[in-house]
């Protein structure tokens, strides 16, 4: 018996209003404000957009400079959804980003300087 293909990666929708609820916030169209962590219940200084395309199917920003990074793993945590893992050997495609943008893949690659051309 041949083993069946991979699914192929499924949009998330979230429901704003649901989100809001979950982390104390407002919602209005796809956009929730909420406390960031850390942060007042009153506080609304967390933006959440629910994309459905974007992996986890959602996007956040931290308008009070927090970590946008720990911004999402607390939106994640708040929702009841597994915690991001890196995927490497032995766990994946080589190279995977599972599921985010190369781009932000390349931005955490150091940038080496290229070395003065001699005339």
């Amino acid at each position: 018996m041949a083993l069946a293909a991979p699914l192929p990666a499924v949009d998330m929708y979230l429901d704003p209003q649901q989100v809001a609820r979950a982390l104390g916030g407002k919602a209005k169209g796809k956009q929730v404000t909420a406390p960031g962590p850390g942060h007042s219940r009153l506080d609304r200084s967390l933006a959440i957009i629910c994309d459905p395309h974007a992996p986890d199917g959602f996007i956040v920003h931290s308008h009070a400079c927090d970590d946008d990074i720990a911004a999402k793993d607390y939106v994640r945590e708040r929702l009841g959804i597994p915690a991001w893992k890196p995927r490497g050997k032995g766990n994946g495609a080589a190279g995977s980003t599972n599921g985010r943008k190369t781009s932000d893949a390349k931005l955490r690659t150091p940038i080496r300087a290229k070395p003065a051309s001699r005339i």
